[in-house]
This record gives structure tokens, sequence and C-alpha cells, in this order.
């Protein structure tokens, strides 16, 4: 590198002036950033005290408040004393010196006295750099109102909405919080002094009351769902995270428990396992009457539904019961049973209109019915253009039925759709068995078997993989705020960006309700660090979930040999994703 041990005696011979041409001289003065041409300048000893303006073009000058003309030649700490004061000078040289490029950012008062905030960017250039200084005020407000925006988000979805409840260790309720009547539409007083099992799901009990037990050995229980009554009927699931409070001899005196409303997730994973086991009988081509069967069974039990039926119109009065499942407490009907239809039945009016209904019987109607059942809903079977059959689910009161039955019945119909549809329609029945429908990608099924293979591969040839475990922040409030259609819109378009970054050789599934996988053979953990991030990018700057946006948390794991099976995998990756969660969201976490 030359050095000038004589530069006391003079300044050193000037870079070639960018105002050789006049034509560069007009590109270089419309440039929007600053740039400045800068040789140093160095003591008897060869080292750098300073740099001489060589050149600069009108942007540099009128940042710095400088005349163009009489700013050539000066001394960069004499002409701008505030690059001395923040160590811009030392920066510069240090360039020199190590002939790398370094690019940084700094805030300095503005002429208004308002500070403002500069990118900047400097590269050797012989004796001497290139500096470009770009004006990032503007951007750097943008950021710090969507970081008080996500504040404030973030703020709002940790102190609303969650129901915390206190009991004894015999499980009678000391105290409820307010949340519980938006939660479970009853009153505090309407709970407190009874006990909780009186509310709790039947099938849910023995599970409770196991992992209750586990509180007398620890001081913490969680997270535990289950089933809780709404007081308008229906279920709600809550998750719950409890901790034991105990006297000075340690006896446990009380539990307290903090809940919140889980439902559409956990209806969400159970509608996606439930018509994951359909598609894969429809793609087998089971006999049609076991797979009637099976719908009306896996729906009802998705929806804790009274009934459930699959049936065909044989004309506008009457229908064939082609598949039915009931609770055992009512009477039982038969497949190849012929119903006359009464115009009040939900799958009357299906027949009518050809869309999705809903029909409410008075208990006169619910009785002559036959089972007491007064709420149906159903949803149209099509075969060529017309109203073929269709798929309904009936409850006893009508409070029973969970909020989006109607679009789940409908996606069960869809099904049955397929199971009926002529030769051509097959291929279409292998995608659904291995495809989710929303977002395109591979279904939990798919990616759980493609996670098993490329897990064995690496096994046998010590390649390496990685995997990806996404997740979408705040998705409850968006479904809560806009409606299922808006969360919808947003894991479809979050499919889209995934397979998008995703390689060919990747393996993209929708593995939850708003869960992603990513699997990424041939990759370690920084290539997958990598990718996830600009993944993680590209949700947070695409326009999803309306004002609210979108961001995600990524947890990513690399197999190593610790990793005996491929689920121990999964874990490390979801459990670096929860990490995510808890340090703010919005981030991507690799697992150590």
């Amino acid at each position: 590198m030359p050095r000038h041990p004589h530069g006391v005696a003079g300044p050193p011979p000037r870079s070639p002036a960018l105002r050789d041409g006049p034509r560069l001289h007009q590109a270089l003065d419309a440039l929007r950033e600053a740039l400045w041409l800068l040789d140093a300048e160095r003591d008897a000893e060869g080292r750098i005290t300073d740099f001489r303006v060589a050149d600069l073009n009108r942007t540099a000058a009128e940042l710095a408040g400088l005349d163009l003309a009489t700013a050539r030649g000066q001394r960069l700490g004499e002409l701008v004393p505030l690059a001395r004061r923040l160590g811009h000078i030392e920066r510069y040289a240090a360039i020199v010196e190590s002939g790398r490029r370094e690019s940084f950012e700094f805030s300095a008062p503005g002429p208004d006295g308002d500070r403002v905030w500069r990118r900047l960017r400097a590269a050797p250039s012989g004796d001497g750099v290139v500096v470009v200084v770009s004006d990032i005020t503007a951007e750097k407000a943008r950021e710090r109102e969507r970081a008080a925006a996500e504040e404030d988000l973030r703020l709002l979805a940790e102190n609303a909405g969650d129901m915390v409840v206190r009991v004894t260790p015999q499980g009678r309720v000391t105290y409820v919080s307010p949340a519980c009547e938006e939660i479970l539409g009853h009153r505090p007083d309407e709970i407190v002094g009874r006990l909780d099992q009186e509310f709790i799901h039947p099938a849910d009990l023995p599970a409770l009351a196991a992992s209750r037990r586990q509180l007398e050995s620890g001081p913490e229980l969680g997270p535990v769902t289950y089933r809780v009554r709404r007081g308008t009927g229906g279920w709600v699931w809550l998750e719950a995270t409890s901790r034991g409070v105990r006297d000075a001899d340690g006896t446990l005196t009380e539990i307290q428990v903090a809940t919140r409303d889980v439902t559409e997730r956990m209806l969400s994973q159970a509608e996606h396992a439930a018509l994951h086991r359909v598609s894969e009988a429809v793609a087998e081509g089971i006999d049609p009457a076991d797979l009637h069967l099976l719908v009306a069974a896996e729906m009802a039990n998705l929806l804790d539904a009274d009934g459930g039926r699959v049936v065909r119109y044989v004309d506008d009065t009457t229908l064939e019961v082609l598949g039915a499942w009931r609770r055992a407490s009512l009477p039982p009907t038969r497949s190849g049973e012929l119903l006359t239809m009464s115009p009040t039945w939900a799958v009357a009016q299906v027949r009518a209109t050809g869309t999705t209904s809903i029909s409410e019987l008075s208990s006169g109607d619910a009785a002559q019915a036959g089972a007491g059942l007064r709420m149906g809903i159903a949803a149209p079977v099509r075969l060529g253009g017309r109203v073929w059959g269709a798929v309904a689910a009936a409850f006893g009161d009508p409070g029973d039925a969970p909020v989006g039955t109607p679009m789940r019945v409908e996606r069960f119909a869809k099904l049955v759709e397929l199971a009926v549809a002529n030769a051509d329609a097959r291929a279409r029945l292998t995608v659904q068995a291995t495809t989710d429908a929303l977002t395109g990608l591979a279904n939990h099924g798919t990616f759980h078997t493609a996670l098993a293979d490329e897990f064995a591969r690496t096994s046998r040839y010590g390649r390496p993989l990685s995997l990806a475990v996404i997740d979408l922040d705040l998705f409850k409030t968006l479904n809560d705020t806009f409606g299922h259609r808006a969360g919808d819109a947003a894991l479809a378009t979050v499919g889209t960006l995934l397979r998008d970054h995703a390689r060919q050789a990747d393996v993209v599934g929708r593995i939850g309700g708003e869960e992603l996988g990513w699997l990424m053979p041939e990759t370690d953990a920084a290539g997958a660090l990598e990718a996830a991030d600009r993944l993680r990018r590209a949700i947070a700057a695409a326009p999803i979930g309306g004002p609210l946006g979108m961001t995600a948390s990524i947890g990513v794991a690399r197999r190593t040999q610790l990793d005996q099976d491929p689920d121990h995998l999964f874990r490390r990756a979801d459990s670096a994703l929860y990490q995510a969660k808890e340090n703010g969201r919005d981030r991507v976490v690799i697992a150590g």
C-alpha cells in the first residue's frame, strides 16, 4: 500500500477528480446520495491524520452545508468537524489500511435542530476512500413507528382475553376473573363455589385429574388442554397452565390456573386430521358405504354433534341415508333407509336452494322427527352441476354447534363430492390425501412421512439435514378481529411465500392450524438459519392481515448425532419455536 512519509511538506497527490468529464459530472450531481472522494493525508511516519476532499457531488455539499467549489482540497476534519468527533476519520483510516469496505449508520443534529440519520458506505480507493452517504431519517422514523405499533399490539394480546381461576385442591372454584363471561358465557358468581368438574367435558376429566396430581410433587403444570361447557351451549377448548400454592408445611392449599380460549386452534387441528383420514380413504377407493359412514362419524365427532349423515336425494321429497352416526342414547338410523323430508329440515332446504342451510326446529317438530334434535346444518354435495345429496350435522340444542360449523360441514361435503365423482377425479383424490387444501402445501401426514424418509437417508449417508417449524404470530387475534376468512387468506399467502422460498429438493407442509414445516435436506445450520430469516422478513413485508400486519416466529434445528429419531429432531425445532415466541415473536431461533 502506498505511503507518503513526507506528507507534512504538502498535500498528497490527488486521486483522479470525479469531474474530469462533464457527463459524469452531471450524472453524479443527479444522485440522491452524497458522494465524497477523499485522499489520505499522512504524517512523517506514514500515519493517516486526516483526509483531503479530492471531490464531492452536489448532494454532499448540500447535506454538509458547504460550497461545492471551495470544499475541494480542504481537510475533512477542518471542513466537517463532526466527522472527527464521530470517529469517522479513524474509520476511514482503518478502511485504507485494511483494504476492506465498511457500512454503518449514525445520527447527528440537523439544520433545524432535529436529529437526522445517515447510512454511510465507504470503500478503499488508492490511498484514500470513496464514501457514499444516504439520508435514512424517514426510514428510521418508519421503523420506530412500526416498533411502537408492534409493542402496542403485543401488550394488547398479552393482557386481553385470558381467564384466571383459583380452585382448592379438591377442585372447588374460589375465584374466576371477569373474562369468564366472554370465554364461557358465565358470570363469575355462577361459577364460584362450584366444582370445576361440573363444567368440564366428561371425556377430559381423567386426564385433567391425572395432571392435577402432578402438582402434588411439582410447583407448576402446563400447558394442558380440555373442554369446558359454554353457558349458551357447546364446548370451549381451554389451554391452561396451573401453579400450586403451598403453606409453610409444604401442603398444597390452592391451585392457580391461567387459561385461554384455543377452541379454533384445537378444532382446526382436529379437522385437519379428520379430513386427512377421510381423504386417505377416498384415495384408497374404499367401499362407498364404509366411506359415507366414516364421513358421518368423523364429522360428528369433530363437532361434538349428536348425529351426522350423508344422504342422496331420490327426488324433491325423498332422500336415501347413505351413512349415518348417532349417539348411543338416540334412536338409531340405518344406511339405505328412505325418508320423506319435512320442509323444515336443513337437508330439505339444501335441496331447494342448492346452498348450505341451517334449520332450527321447535321442541314439537324435533320430537316428531324422532330424535329430539333441534338444529341441523347441511351442505350440498354436487355431481355434474346438480345437487346430488348432502352432508348434515345435527345437535340437540342450537347452542351446541361450534363457531364455524357450516364451513366445516362444507369441507366434508367437498370430500364426498370427490368420492362420488367420475374416474377423471381420481387424480384429485390422491392430491387431496397428501396436500393441504388451503395452502397447497403437503399436509401433516405427508410432511412427517417425508421427514422420516430424509432422516433415514441422512443416517445412512451422513448428510446434513435441517428442519424449520414456522408459526404465525397472533393468528387468533387476526381471526377474532377480521374473521376466519381473513385468517384463511393469510395462511394461503404465507403458504405461497414458503413455497417460493423453498428449493426444489425441500419439503414444505402445513403441520397444524397456523403451523408450517420446512424440511431442508443437504442444509447445515447456518444455511437453514439464513433461509428461515429470509422467509421471516418476506412474511413481515407482505400485505397480510390488514392493518394488523403479520409476522412469524421460526424454530430451526439441524440434525445431530443426539437425534435418534425424527420426532426428536422435530421436538428440538418446536422448542426453538417456543423460545422465539417467548423472546418477543417475529424472530428465528436455532436449537442448541
